[in-house]
């Protein structure tokens, strides 16, 4: 009967959740197979980062932007690639711990699933701050998986990853309204966030670096 190597990956501070990973192992398993599991797990975006504690500002570039365009000449709307939206800057202020509901997920069954709720700014370069809910009542929040979703009057929806920094916003006016012109358009923008936080130290230089160096 198959065993098992129990291995404990634990998040960084301010996380609160905890991933058990399973190695079947038994008498005559070659070493090899048990290590290459350890790694293929380890090796996975861990879902114990996603809920790191993430105050702070973050500089949000678009890269690109895509949507409608009406055609005057064929009376049609066409998909087509627009100028891209603003850059912006979003503001996280925690506010406060929810308790989460119970996950019926067999994988993460032992993981906790209470979330930190957020204050959350939009700054669109040249505009005032303005507030991005998950609804009229309840405050943004971070997953285990690092997304954070928040909406814009009803009007301009977000979705962060905290994990590989990406976003997208749409915008859903327009169109739908009736009117047939390029006035008001709706688009989807994609890019990235950045902070002074995930920005890394270069490494330092290895003894035997320093030696040839000296050396020379």
């Amino acid at each position: 009967m198959p065993q098992f190597v129990y291995v404990k990956i634990f998040a960084a501070r301010h996380a609160r959740c905890r991933v058990k990973v399973e190695c079947p192992w038994r008498p005559g398993v070659p070493v090899k197979k048990i290590v290459w599991c350890l790694g293929l797990v380890l090796a996975m975006p861990s879902a114990a980062f996603g809920l790191e504690r993430r105050e702070g500002t973050f500089h949000c570039t678009v890269k690109f932007t895509g949507g409608l365009e009406y055609n005057k000449a064929l009376k049609e709307w066409k998909g087509t690639i627009l100028k891209p939206s603003r850059d912006f800057v979003m503001k996280l202020t925690f506010r406060q711990t929810a308790k989460g509901q119970e996950d019926s997920d067999e994988f993460v069954k032992d993981q906790t699933n209470d979330r930190d709720e957020y204050d959350v700014t939009i700054t669109e370069e040249g505009d005032t701050p303005v507030s991005c809910r998950e609804s009229r009542e309840k405050l943004p929040s971070i997953n285990r998986y690092g997304f954070l979703e928040c909406s814009r009057m009803g009007l301009i929806d977000y979705k962060f990853n905290f994990i590989n920094h990406r976003f997208i916003q749409i915008y859903k006016g327009g169109y739908i309204n009736g009117a047939d012109d390029n006035n008001d358009s709706p688009k989807v923008s994609l890019g990235l966030c950045t902070s002074s936080q995930w920005i890394e130290p270069p490494p330092k230089p290895s003894r035997h670096f320093l030696q040839r160096r000296v050396h020379r």
